[in-house]
């Protein structure tokens, strides 16, 4: 099942984000690779947004911090660097709710083919149950029947 077949990398040091792909040598049916392909082109479209967010975030937090040290001789407080923060949200709220408004539209898009990948991952175990010697993966790879491949 496709949930076998992931790799999931590191966090990104930038964006946060685990990147996703298929291990060497799955075979994904045409459901599970038409839906992997628009999951990892997802993945990359929040990757760009949140390290262009992470970037301009941590560049601004810098500049307030050293104007702090600079003007007052002293570390930015944490009530400082609280009210940092909320001005840096109620400043890219509109950023952020764009962002929002598009992974609710690509999460509905993806319902189509998510549970296209779900219905025929479902009919290939029920298959694979009901026979009690195919494989859950017939497709492409020939029929398994107690350990003989035929092709």
């Amino acid at each position: 099942m496709i949930r076998k077949t992931f790799l999931v990398s590191q966090p990104h040091p930038l964006s946060n984000m685990r990147m996703i792909r298929a291990a060497p040598g799955t075979f994904l049916s045409a459901e599970e690779q038409h839906w992997l392909t628009i999951r990892q082109s997802q993945i990359l479209e929040h990757h760009e947004f949140w390290k262009q967010n992470n970037i301009k975030f941590e560049s601004q937090k810098q500049a307030f911090m050293e104007k702090i040290e600079l003007e007052q001789q002293r570390k930015a407080t944490s009530d400082e660097m609280s009210a940092f923060y909320k001005h840096y949200l109620e400043s890219n709220r509109e950023t952020h709710v764009q962002y929002n408004n598009r992974l609710w539209q690509q999460n509905i898009r993806n319902l189509v083919p998510g549970i296209r990948m779900e219905v025929a991952l479902l009919t290939d175990f029920v298959w694979s149950q009901a026979t009690g010697f195919f494989s859950i993966f017939t497709k492409r790879r020939g029929y398994h029947a107690h350990g003989v491949t035929v092709r």
